[in-house]
């Protein structure tokens, strides 16, 4: 990876901060080995908070409980992928369905077009739950801002 794809990398995660901080609270924290943590926690309590970390080479993005989490490699594109995920969160154009020790997410992009992701909690979360999808409990996550 080049110097400059870092420096144009570490620049768009920096403006997806500066643009959220402006509608929710921000916090950054610097883990053991240069692991840099970003929590968004939204203005209103049903709305969906996200979480990131960025390693050397990778992003991990999570908005969700169980569901939702998505693993990225450092690159300009993942960034800007990452943040209309992010966008259509603080925009409301979320959702998420709840199983036993499950959940999907499916967020919404702007041009109408989803991204759904599933995960599980360890234990029982990987037994079968046949109809879990339809059956379960769905939230819609209210937007950052009126």
């Amino acid at each position: 990876m080049a110097n400059d794809e870092l420096d144009e990398t570490g620049q768009a995660l920096a403006e997806l901060e500066a643009e959220l901080s402006e509608i929710a609270h921000v916090g950054r924290e610097t883990l053991e080995h240069g692991i840099v943590m970003v929590e968004v926690t939204p203005p209103k309590p049903d709305a969906l908070g996200m979480t990131w970390l960025v390693m050397k080479d990778e992003i991990v993005f999570h908005a969700g409980h169980y569901g939702g989490r998505w693993e990225l490699a450092k690159t300009p594109e993942d960034v800007a992928w990452m943040a209309r995920v992010a966008s259509a969160v603080a925009h409301g154009r979320v959702r998420e369905t709840f199983g036993p020790n499950r959940s999907r997410v499916e967020v919404t992009m702007e041009d109408g077009t989803s991204e759904t992701e599933t995960g599980y909690s360890t234990g029982s979360g990987w037994f079968p739950a046949p109809g879990w999808k339809r059956k379960g409990r769905t939230v819609e996550y209210a937007r950052y801002f009126d």
